[in-house]
């Protein structure tokens, strides 16, 4: 007997390392680090803010404003490590961890970091390819500012929205790659997402590589319809919660809320 409790406890010495990270997981860091990226979320917005605010105030310093927006990328940096390196592991992950909305939440979460830097570099082809004129400048207000300015800074007031909207369709389409692991019945909130999609994409050629920012009639009318389904897939992500999606309610729910953050 005694032989076998020795076994056993050198076993769990050899098994507990290799599960130790998925166990951790599993009973409660996941929480931890969904209330670690939010605050980094909230503590990067005080820092951009306050950093944008504190160069624009005249009897301010722009050295110190400088220095909140080197925070602000310090603590997003750090936290989107943290997070990366928690989530790695091969552990219980099949019929367990891929089931949990949180590993995913996550997973779009850190996705979602490389995304937009590769949504900067689309921008920077497409504006290679297609002559890119800051609407601010095509409306009068900043005449000649992109031959004498840095062009990531000349187009810094543009460049997020269309980050935004190719961080999200790329994310779309990983979200319909993590539903071939969970089997789940999407229904038809995938055909109204991407159609969505496509309307905004014509939308994004007139608003960002027309000679002229005049929004015509069928543009409005075309976000009109954009606004009306965003409206109509709130009900389909509460049919998709029904039905325990996993993968493809997350993504939904974030598509939502950030096109009625473009809108309002």
């Amino acid at each position: 007997m005694t032989m076998m409790a020795s076994s056993r406890s050198q076993m769990k010495k050899h098994v507990l390392p290799n599960r130790s990270k998925a166990m951790d997981f599993i009973d409660g860091e996941k929480i931890w680090l969904m209330g670690y990226i939010q605050l980094a979320h909230l503590l990067a917005i005080v820092f951009h803010y306050a950093g944008e605010s504190i160069s624009q105030n005249k009897e301010g310093s722009s050295m110190v404003g400088q220095v909140f927006i080197l925070l602000k990328i310090f603590v997003y940096y750090s936290a989107h490590f943290t997070v990366q390196t928690g989530i790695i592991f091969d552990d219980c992950r099949e019929n367990i961890v891929d089931k949990s909305q949180v590993m995913a939440w996550l997973s779009y979460e850190v996705v979602a970091f490389y995304l937009n830097i590769m949504a900067m570099c689309v921008f920077l082809l497409l504006s290679s390819c297609k002559k890119f004129v800051s609407i601010r400048e095509r409306i009068g207000f900043s005449s000649q500012l992109r031959k004498t300015t840095d062009f990531l800074t000349y187009c810094k007031e543009d460049i997020h929205w269309f980050c935004m909207w190719f961080t999200q369709i790329m994310l779309c389409i990983l979200a319909l790659t993590m539903k071939v692991k969970s089997h789940e019945d999407l229904k038809w909130s995938v055909g109204l997402l991407f159609t969505r999609h496509i309307l905004e994409l014509v939308v994004l050629r007139q608003v960002y590589f027309n000679s002229k920012f005049e929004i015509k009639s069928y543009i409005k009318l075309i976000m009109a319809i954009i606004f009306v389904l965003n409206c109509f897939m709130i009900k389909l992500f509460f049919d998709l919660e029904d039905d325990h999606s996993t993968w493809w309610a997350p993504i939904m729910l974030h598509d939502i809320i950030l096109h009625f953050y473009v809108f309002f």
